[in-house]
């Protein structure tokens, strides 16, 4: 603090420089996936502690090209430090025009509109950073991270510059796990985390993990609790009673996300359909074998496919889904993600000998009408959609497994809300899930924002609201992701 205190009075290079030396000589162990350079908390410590009065675009004019969401952040983080609520808001809402999910802007965002007065970190510990591992594709790069971007954006560990060591108890997972821990949370993004939004679904409480013993704590009546809870509810107890509370023998849940193989191309996706190329396919093979299998051995895993293509139009995960066979597989359970185009009798076939395993079938539909669907799901065919529906409810009721349907809204499908809910009841889903849209790439700035209906500048945003609001008090399974709940009208 003392260098960037001395290299703020000579102004924007010098304190450029010595940024780029401390990143140079001990660079964070967790980075935003957005920015080339991710100084930001060390930018917010100096703010917070300095007495200089400065002009916070000319000061950090020079590491604005570290990434335009965290410079408009800093400005905004500098202008709240000296009570200019006014200018902070409008900084804070370019570094979200830049990148809709920056987490620190929503953060900052949720400070000055009073939000989280009760503090869910100090009463809440999120079970996910020590029992998920995501492992995807970001920027080219095989990545693992704890969840999706959007909740948290930062990168535990790229998988290529660890093939052979611990990256579920990397420095950077550790990181993480602490700043749950301390009730920071200064990795994740309040304001958009549906966990974080209702802790008390998704969450353990810091009460429950200091009992003796959750099932037989006098304090927390277990009846209170679901048996999810009561095992999440155990395991952080014991966890956090351990010498290292941030070391973790296994994850719990595996979530892959590092095949883009699909027979779809949804423009909320992609630009077209992808195959990967046989080279690729190799890689991935290897990756899943080095990474993946030897973890599904060792206990009780739910292993997730795929949120990043479709499980059953890729002939990578397709094959090594079939090849989870056999006694030592026996505490897997599989969930699946898939369009549903592909969930025809062949394609329940292909899944014939895991069927036992399969817990959870999530079908992403956005769309209740043919004409919705054949455009926001291209080119997928919507008479086979719903005939793949009604095989699934059907499957659904011989092996047991949780149905849910999912919908990403946007203003070119909204109006039809209230009838993709009506479309859950008709199957016999167990949760009908909506989220926000969020900008992959597809989308040039402006496109985004006329299609970004959950923004609260756009010009049709009440009738979202209202219309959101009504279905989700009228029907008794809906979930809202991305933070969507915060626009419910009380």
């Amino acid at each position: 603090m003392d260098q960037l205190e001395t290299a703020s009075q000579k102004g924007s290079k010098e304190f450029r420089r010595i940024l780029d030396m401390q990143f140079a000589n001990s660079p964070p162990v967790l980075t935003h996936h957005r920015v080339t350079k991710d100084v930001y908390f060390w930018v917010i410590d100096w703010i917070n502690t300095t007495q200089q009065i400065f002009d916070p675009f000319v000061l950090f004019q020079d590491i604005r090209e570290f990434g335009e969401s965290q410079f408009y952040g800093l400005v905004a983080e500098a202008k709240w430090a000296i009570n200019d609520e006014q200018s902070a808001r409008v900084a804070a809402q370019q570094a979200l025009d830049f990148d809709p999910f920056y987490a620190p802007a929503h953060n900052l965002m949720n400070i000055m509109d009073g939000v989280d007065v009760e503090n869910v970190g100090n009463k809440f510990i999120c079970c996910q950073p020590f029992t998920q591992m995501e492992l995807k594709t970001i920027a080219g790069r095989d990545q693992f991270t704890f969840c999706c971007l959007q909740w948290s954006p930062y990168l535990i560990t790229g998988l290529d510059l660890h093939k052979d060591e611990d990256i579920w108890n990397s420095e950077g997972a550790r990181e993480f796990r602490k700043s749950i821990l301390d009730g920071n949370y200064k990795y994740c993004n309040k304001r958009i985390c549906t966990l974080y939004n209702n802790p008390i679904h998704n969450m353990v409480t810091r009460e429950e993990t200091r009992a003796t013993s959750t099932l037989t704590s006098t304090s927390i009546k277990p009846t209170k609790l679901s048996p999810k809870r009561l095992i999440q509810s155990d395991f952080m107890r014991k966890q956090t009673q351990k010498v290292d509370p941030y070391f973790v023998d296994r994850p719990r849940h595996i979530f892959i996300a590092y095949d883009e193989s699909c027979n779809l191309a949804c423009p909320s996706c992609r630009k077209g359909i992808k195959r990967v190329s046989e080279k690729k396919r190799i890689e991935m093979d290897d990756l899943f074998e080095s990474h993946v299998r030897p973890l599904l051995i060792n206990g009780k895993t739910h292993l997730t496919a795929s949120g990043h293509g479709d499980p059953i139009g890729s002939p990578h995960l397709r094959n090594k889904l079939k090849s989870i066979v056999g006694i030592e597989y026996s505490g897997v359970k599989i969930n699946l993600q898939t369009n549903g185009q592909l969930l025809d009798e062949y394609g329940w076939n292909e899944l014939s000998n895991i069927l036992t395993k399969i817990a959870d079938i999530r079908i992403s539909i956005d769309a209740a009408t043919k004409e919705t669907y054949e455009v926001v799901r291209f080119p997928g065919n919507w008479e086979k959609l719903l005939a793949n529906l009604d095989l699934t409810k059907q499957y659904k009721k011989k092996h047991g497994f949780r149905f849910i349907i999912n919908f990403c809204i946007q203003s070119f499908n909204f109006n039809e809300i209230m009838q993709f809910a009506e479309l859950g009841q008709q199957y016999g889903v167990d949760k009908v899930n909506f989220q926000q849209l969020i900008n992959w790439g597809t989308y040039s700035s402006e496109d985004y924002k006329n299609r970004n209906i959950a923004d609260v500048n756009h010009v049709r945003h009440d009738d979202f609201k209202q219309l959101l609001t009504h279905t989700f008090y009228k029907y008794p399974n809906i979930q809202l992701s991305s933070g969507l709940r915060r626009f419910l009208n009380r």
